[in-house]
C-alpha cells in the first residue's frame, strides 16, 4: 500500500495543487470559489489520494483509485501512470471528475510555499509528518501566478492587471468561460417525490406560490400570474424550473425574478421538433456553436392546433421561458439541464426512448464528425442524470440490441480518450473580467437575438436575411480565431493574416466591412454583468449600434 504513495511524493514538490496530508475539514476550508480544487492524502489512510473540489457552493471529495495490477491511477475507465498526469488531464480537458455532479477542475489552490512543501514531503517519507493547516501568504500567492495561468485563476480575475495602453492583451479561454458560476441561483428544492422531478440537480428549485400560467409563445408582454389556477397548479406541481426567470427578449419590462414551472406540454412539443429535425441537424447546430442552435425551424404537423412560436429561434429559448432560465451566457449548463428535462418530463414511453436514442446518437455524431467533445460531454452529463440512468426499461427500449452499461461506457470512453488540448482556442479581448460572476457572451447569438426583436425587419419566418447571416458566420469565425503567436499577445488581426486569401474571393468593400466587424467584436468583448439591469441596457445599446454596421453599404 505504501509503494505508490512514496513513489508519488517526490514528484509533488512542484505541483501547485498538492497539499500533502490534510483532513477533509481543512481541505474544504481552503476552497473558496466554484471550480477551485486541491489534492491531498487522507490523514487516516495516507496512501490514498483525494481530489477536493468546490462546485455549486459545496465541497466534494473524490477518491483517486489505484490499480495494483496495472500500477496506475484513475477516476474511471482511463488510467494514468501518476496522479499529476491524471489531474492535468481532467483539468486541461475540462472533463467532470464526478459524472453525477459535473464538477470540473479550474483553479488550483496553492499550498504552503514550495520550499516548505518539499520539507513536508521529506518528513512524510520519514513518517514524521503531522497534519497542519497551512495558509499561503498573500505575497506568495501573487508570486506564484504567471501570465500563463492568470486567465485560469478565477480568484484573480477580479484583479486584472491589463490596461488600455498595455502592449499585451489579456487572454481568455472560452472553455474557462463556459462554467463560470451562475448569479442568483434559487435555493435547492427538496421534492418529496424525486422520481417525478428534477430535484437531484443542484440548480433546481420550486416555488409553488410563484407558479405562472403556461405561456406558449415568445416574446410576451403579459405579466406573470402569481395566483395560478388550481388545474395548472396540480398539473405542474411536481415539475420545477431550473433557474430564475431571465428573459432577454423582455428587456423593455421591469426585471422580476419569478420561479416558473416546467411546462410538460411545451417539452413534449419541443421533443417532437428535435426528433423531427434528426440527429445530423441537431448535431450540426450544436457543433457550430452559434445561434443556429436556435434556428431549427418549427415542424408543425398538418391539422394540429398548437400555439408554437412563429419564429425559428425559440427551439431552446421557448422551453427556457417555460421553465429554465434563458441563458446565453452559460450554454453548457443549460443544455445539460435541457437534455435531462426533455426526457424526464415526457410521459409517452416510445417518445422518451426515441429521444434518448437521438441524444446518444447526437453525442456520437459530435465526437466522430464535428470533433466537439465539449458539447458531447455536456449532453452526456444530461443523460447521466439519475432519473434517466435508473430507468433500465427505457434504455432497453431505446437500444434493444445494446446493453445499457455498454452504451454509456462507450460514450464515456470516447469522451475521456480524446485530448482536446491541441484544439484550444485563445480569444483576444480589449478588456478584463472585473468580477468572477461576469461572463463574456457569444456575440453572434446575441446579435441575432437582438435582430429578431427589431420590427418590422422580422419576416414571418423570423430569419434574418442571408447577407446578415453570412456576416454573422464570418463574425463567429473571427470571434473563435487563433491568435497568432499563441499567448504572446501579437497585435496581428486574423483578417489581416488572411488578406491574400480573402482578396481573391471578396470585393474590397466587403473586406472593409470585415475589418470593421472584427474591431467591433474586440471592443465589445468586455464584461457583462448579467445581474445588473443597467449593464444589460448598455449591452443592448452597443448591440444596436453593431446592427447598423452589419448592414451592406
Amino acid at each position: 500500500m505504501e509503494a505508490p504513495y512514496k513513489m508519488e511524493l517526490k514528484f509533488f514538490g512542484e505541483q501547485n495543487w498538492f497539499h500533502g496530508l490534510l483532513s477533509r475539514t481543512a481541505a474544504c476550508s481552503r476552497l473558496l470559489d466554484d471550480g477551485s480544487f486541491l489534492v491531498a492524502n487522507d490523514v487516516n489512510e495516507p496512501e490514498k489520494f483525494f481530489i477536493f473540489v468546490k462546485w455549486n457552493g459545496k465541497c466534494h471529495e473524490v477518491e483517486i483509485k489505484y490499480n495494483f495490477l496495472t500500477g496506475k491511477y484513475s477516476l474511471g475507465s482511463v488510467e494514468f501512470i501518476d496522479v499529476a498526469d491524471l489531474v492535468s488531464y481532467y483539468k486541461d480537458n475540462q472533463l467532470p471528475v464526478l459524472d453525477d455532479l459535473g464538477a470540473v477542475l479550474f483553479v488550483p489552490v496553492p499550498p504552503s510555499p514550495i520550499s516548505h512543501i518539499k520539507s513536508t514531503l521529506n518528513g512524510a517519507l520519514l513518517g514524521e509528518f503531522k497534519n497542519a493547516d497551512y495558509v499561503i501568504p498573500t505575497e506568495n500567492r501573487a508570486n506564484s501566478r504567471s501570465a500563463d495561468n492568470l486567465s485560469l485563476d478565477m480568484e484573480y480575475l477580479s484583479l486584472p492587471e491589463c490596461t488600455a495602453s498595455s502592449p499585451v492583451r489579456c487572454k481568455l479561454q472560452r472553455q474557462q468561460i463556459r462554467y463560470l458560476p451562475m448569479n442568483d441561483k434559487p435555493p435547492k428544492y427538496q421534492n418529496k417525490n424525486p422520481n417525478m422531478s428534477l430535484g437531484h440537480l443542484n440548480t433546481v428549485s420550486c416555488e409553488s406560490k410563484s407558479f405562472s400560467r403556461s405561456t406558449l409563445s415568445l416574446p410576451t408582454c403579459s405579466r406573470f400570474d402569481a395566483s395560478p389556477k388550481d388545474s395548472t397548479f396540480q398539473y405542474l406541481v411536481n415539475m420545477c424550473q431550473g433557474f430564475i426567470n431571465y428573459d432577454l427578449g423582455l428587456t423593455f419590462l421591469n426585471f422580476i425574478d419569478v420561479a416558473k414551472p416546467l411546462d410538460e406540454e411545451a417539452f413534449d412539443a419541443v421533443s417532437r421538433v428535435v426528433l423531427s429535425a434528426g440527429v445530423d441537424t441537431v448535431a450540426g447546430c450544436l457543433g457550430n456553436e452559434t445561434a443556429s442552435i436556435l434556428a431549427l425551424n418549427w415542424l408543425s404537423e398538418a391539422g394540429t392546433s398548437n400555439s408554437l412560436p412563429t419564429d425559428g429561434y425559440s427551439l431552446l429559448l421557448w422551453p427556457a421561458a417555460n421553465g429554465f432560465r434563458r441563458d446565453l451566457y452559460n450554454r453548457d449548463r443549460f443544455l445539460s439541464l435541457f437534455v435531462t428535462a426533455s426526457i424526464v418530463t415526457l410521459k409517452n414511453g416510445d417518445l422518451k426512448a426515441a429521444l434518448l436514442a437521438l441524444w446518444v446518437n447526437v453525442i456520437k455524431k459530435l465526437i466522430a464528425y464535428h470533433k466537439d467533445h465539449y458539447t458531447a460531454n455536456t449532453i452526456a452529463s444530461g443523460i447521466l442524470a439519475v432519473q434517466i440512468m435508473n430507468q433500465s426499461l427505457l434504455w432497453e427500449k431505446a437500444f434493444p440490441c445494446d446493453g445499457n452499461p455498454d452504451v454509456i461506457n462507450k460514450i464515456k470512453s470516447s469522451l475521456l480518450e480524446h485530448r482536446v488540448q491541441e484544439s484550444k482556442l485563445l480569444e483576444a479581448t480589449s478588456n478584463c473580467l472585473s468580477k468572477v460572476d461576469q461572463c463574456v457572451p457569444n456575440i453572434a447569438p446575441l446579435v441575432e437575438e437582438l435582430y429578431r426583436l427589431q420590427p418590422p425587419d422580422v419576416a414571418a419566418g423570423g430569419l434574418p436575411p442571408s447577407s446578415l447571416m453570412q456576416k454573422l458566420t464570418l463574425a463567429k469565425s473571427i470571434y473563435r480565431r487563433r491568435v497568432c503567436g499563441g499567448g504572446g499577445g501579437s497585435g496581428v488581426l486574423w483578417v489581416k493574416q488572411k488578406w491574400p486569401e480573402l482578396q481573391s474571393i471578396q470585393v474590397p468593400d466587403e473586406l472593409q466591412s470585415i475589418f470593421r466587424i472584427e474591431n467591433i467584436l474586440l471592443l465589445l468583448l468586455g464584461p457583462i454583468d448579467i445581474s445588473q439591469n443597467d449593464v444589460l441596457e448598455s449591452c443592448y445599446g452597443k448591440l444596436s449600434e453593431i446592427l447598423t454596421l452589419f448592414v451592406d453599404t
